[in-house]
């Protein structure tokens, strides 16, 4: 939409708003195949556009003149190269006082060039929704196909930059863009309850510029704390048992593009093991016990044995101890730990006594079974509690 006439106040007025709240505005120069461009398009900071056709010539309606920025497909015949008048199809409605059925037709004009420049500017803003209005006409204008040679604004100063292209405007965009890495200090799964810190590290883009401002969040996991959050560092302690945390990280530089980043960690807490009692065995007997362990994530624990005697077995993946033929007597000691696939739990030493045989009397050299044995300690153990009861009667 536009009309003739320099830019009055309340148009620039209006277009120094919509900039000064981030935003550009977009529009045609005109169908009066003139070299002058009409209002609003004429306004200070407006990105005005003319037309072309499928050829790239300029189309026979289009208004050129100074102020023009860039061109769009517009449709229509063009001035040098006529070409075959091919139109810009869109949606439309075949009502005409109320909406009957859809439909699509063909049309030529400015208005028909400005939705292209507008849709990509769009998808620029899509991808940096902190851009500037002035950076964002920069990089329209930077990354426009050149007039072609021989039509009409090849040599031309009033037609704009060129044409506009859509795939040459996103990739400079991606050039001019900051790119920034996150990470973790300390990789992997974490212990719940540590502070775990993070990091960002920015890089200017092709803009050069090295003002960068930091912005964390988190995106996925139970809510933590996190610290200085508007800093290249941030930090928090995970308080949850067995969960896993995402963070992103975005940064802005000196000239509003942006460039975004994330890292995820997850926090566990290492199996406990259950006492395992001291063991008693008769040298020649067979002896078997069974380590057990409790993991707050219910991840599944093996159990990892060091100092095992000749000839004895701990089967890591039930726990189970087994010497069969215990010997030579003495006493020995093993160390279990428990793991749940990232963290150790804390290892147990456990005592172990092989005994001599004990005498049957019969002069026959056999010996008692570990029954017999401990029998003859409980035995004991009445005996000297017997004695202590009368050394306290006494």
């Amino acid at each position: 939409l536009g009309g003739s006439g320099l830019c009055g106040l309340t148009f620039q007025a209006t277009v120094d708003a919509v900039r000064a709240a981030g935003s550009v505005v977009v529009a045609a120069t005109g169908n009066d195949a003139a070299l002058s461009i009409g209002q609003p398009a004429n306004c200070a900071g407006v990105i005005a556009v003319t037309a072309h056709t499928k050829l790239g010539d300029r189309a026979n309606y289009g208004n050129i003149g100074p102020g023009t920025v860039i061109s769009g497909p517009g449709g229509g015949v063009g001035v040098v190269l006529p070409g075959d008048g091919a139109l810009i199809y869109s949606t439309l409605n075949n009502g005409t006082t109320t909406p009957a059925t859809d439909s699509y037709a063909g049309y030529k004009g400015t208005s028909m060039a400005t939705p292209h420049v507008a849709g990509i500017a769009a998808l620029i803003a899509g991808l940096q929704p902190a851009i500037t209005p002035a950076a964002l006409q920069s990089i329209l204008s930077s990354s426009a196909r050149p007039h072609p040679i021989g039509t009409f604004c090849a040599t031309r100063t009033d037609c704009g930059a060129g044409l506009v292209d859509a795939k040459a405007a996103i990739d400079r965009l991606t050039s001019l863009a900051p790119s920034v890495a996150a990470s973790v200090t300390q990789a992997g799964i974490r212990p719940t309850g540590s502070t775990i810190n993070f990091t960002a590290a920015a890089l200017a883009g092709g803009s050069g510029n090295t003002t960068f401002s930091y912005q964390w969040t988190q995106l996925a996991g139970p809510t933590v704390n996190l610290v200085s959050t508007a800093t290249a560092n941030t930090s928090f302690a995970a308080p949850a048992l067995g969960a896993s945390y995402t963070f992103a990280v975005r940064v802005t530089d000196g000239t509003g593009l942006i460039a975004s980043n994330q890292v995820s960690v997850t926090s566990n807490t290492a199996p406990v093991l259950s006492p395992i009692a001291a063991q008693i065995v008769v040298q020649g007997g067979n002896l078997s016990f069974t380590a057990s362990a409790t993991d707050a994530e219910t991840n599944p624990v093996v159990f990892v044995a060091s100092g095992l005697p000749a000839g004895s077995s701990l089967n890591p993946a039930t726990g189970v101890f087994s010497w069969n033929g215990a010997g030579p007597q003495g006493n020995y000691s093993i160390t279990v730990t428990p793991n749940d696939g990232t963290f150790n739990g804390t290892s147990q030493t456990v005592p172990i006594t092989v005994a001599a045989p004990v005498s049957t009397g019969s002069g026959g050299g056999g010996t008692t079974g570990l029954w017999e044995l401990l029998g003859m300690l409980a035995l004991g153990a009445v005996a000297l509690f017997t004695r202590q009861r009368h050394a306290v009667k006494k």
